[in-house]
């Protein structure tokens, strides 16, 4: 009869979860205004995968690196859960972000976007970013 029985649900993510997760996008942000990439690519799993736009595909922390530097410095960067959703050990992420990006000798430039990421904890019970993809609200540049 037991075999019978519908598989427990997996556990859901917790609130601590979901608190450790914002606390995490807080440190990203401070890393990434910092300028700091081994703190920022840190935050992803080794063989984890970084989706920007109009490049490709970034897999592993040293291409990551690679991917960040295109980008402009960060003079300050906001990102907002607006969503997340997962189990004990694997987590779905949605979310807003605000950037301050300051190219040296330019103004200062915004940008505001959104973001879908996949989080899994690891078996010392630290939540890494496994997947981040990301795009800005504003229309592409025309050459």
């Amino acid at each position: 009869m037991l075999a019978c029985q519908p598989a427990a649900a997996p556990a859901g993510l917790s609130a601590a979860d979901r608190q450790t997760i914002d606390s995490l996008h807080s440190a990203f942000s401070t890393a990434a205004a910092a300028n700091d990439l081994t703190a920022v690519t840190a935050m992803y799993t080794e063989d984890g995968s970084l989706l920007a736009p109009n490049l490709p595909i970034a897999t592993g922390r040293i291409a990551m690196k690679e991917t960040f530097g295109h980008f402009p410095p960060i003079a300050e960067m906001k990102l907002i859960t607006h969503e997340a959703i997962g189990t004990a050990d694997l987590a779905t992420v949605r979310g807003s972000y605000m950037l301050l990006f300051a190219p040296p000798g330019q103004p200062v430039v915004s940008d505001t976007g959104k973001f879908v990421e996949l989080w899994r904890k690891q078996s010392d019970g630290k939540w890494l970013i496994a997947w981040d993809i990301f795009n800005s609200d504003k229309p592409p540049v025309t050459p």
